[in-house]
């Protein structure tokens, strides 16, 4: 029935077994992934877990149908994720219909009786067409970041230098002045403060950096929804959360972030650390803060959390007090809405 296709996920989601089995295995023997799902509250829950590169759904379906799964996938998902090809399958011919996924934004219906010559060579198309798009988007992107890296930084590091170059003035001055210490303490605060955040705008808008940044996001991930992965994973911990309320949201991976926090949490299991708790709060800078705090006899220290937040801009420290270990981990204000 064709060449072999290059290794892609496709998600079938259709409540007639027979049917969807079918498909199944034909396009298992065209050398796709399958993922199998009888409605579309299933489909939503697998699509989360397997993201996969094309969705192929029947229209008429209990709990969930294909209309509402479409737009769910679009109104909570990354814009990533939410252009993921969307084919229908359905009896239903009426116009009416099919002008109403295409408003929801399906990419093409399929009438059955399936007929599969058709119904492969559809699916190769969208899937060139949907590599041919990310590689246009990413060579915008290329652009972009070439140009944010190359002008942003000069806008912003020209009056920060002259900040820096005049609080070491005053810094050297301070005795002729007559400024008395707590006046020389606002000072040298100022100084410091302009010295990290010039570091973090040449870390922030280093061309390779934000590219990584960019291909590596969920866009935007509210943090309440973080926290309920991070809960849930960790349900058999005992672990109080201080949540702060409205909290935005943050540009991260998720799949990256919470299987990292999680494991970096059952290290406390092993480690019998007592009184964990984790504080998140956004800073008077409204840097998004995650303090992790705890009672240990042994060090902990997560090298693959580590590496996860600097991935994305954030930073990754820890402070002793009064026998309390605290691991902060620091998302700066750029990464939030």
């Amino acid at each position: 029935m064709g060449v072999k296709s290059t290794k892609a996920k496709i998600l079938c989601v259709e409540d007639e077994t027979d049917l969807r089995e079918n498909i199944s295995v034909i396009l298992k023997d065209e050398g796709y992934d399958i993922i199998e799902a009888e409605n579309g509250k299933e489909a939503y829950e697998k699509f989360a877990i397997y993201k996969p590169n094309l969705v192929l759904c029947d229209i008429n379906m209990p709990i969930m149908n294909g209309y509402e799964l479409l737009q769910k996938i679009h109104h909570e998902n990354s814009s990533d994720l939410s252009t993921t090809p969307f084919i229908f399958l359905t009896a239903l011919g009426q116009k009416h219909n099919y002008l109403k996924g295409l408003k929801l934004g399906a990419d093409e219906y399929i009438v059955k009786p399936i007929d599969f010559d058709i119904l492969l060579s559809t699916i190769k198309a969208k899937l060139e067409k949907a590599i041919e798009q990310k590689s246009a988007a990413n060579d915008k992107l290329i652009q972009l970041c070439g140009q944010i890296s190359n002008l942003i930084p000069k806008e912003i590091q020209e009056p920060l230098q002259n900040i820096i170059t005049l609080s070491v003035t005053l810094k050297r001055e301070a005795n002729n002045l007559e400024l008395d210490k707590r006046h020389i303490d606002y000072i040298s605060k100022i100084y410091l403060s302009s010295l990290k955040l010039n570091a973090q705008i040449i870390k922030a808008f280093d061309k390779g950096k934000i590219i990584h940044m960019v291909n590596n996001l969920d866009t935007y991930v509210p943090v309440n929804k973080l926290v309920s992965q991070i809960r849930s994973g960790t349900k058999d911990q005992e672990i109080t959360f201080n949540i702060q309320e409205e909290l935005p949201q943050l540009a991260i991976k998720s799949d990256c972030f919470v299987p990292a926090i999680i494991n970096y949490l059952k290290q406390h299991e092993v480690a019998k650390s007592k009184n964990l708790k984790i504080d998140i709060f956004q800073d008077y800078l409204n840097n998004l803060i995650f303090a992790i705090s705890g009672n240990t006899l042994l060090p902990i220290f997560s090298e693959e959390l580590e590496h996860t937040v600097n991935d994305f801009n954030g930073e990754f420290h820890i402070q002793d007090n009064d026998g309390i270990t605290y691991h902060i981990i620091t998302f700066p204000n750029f990464l939030l809405k």
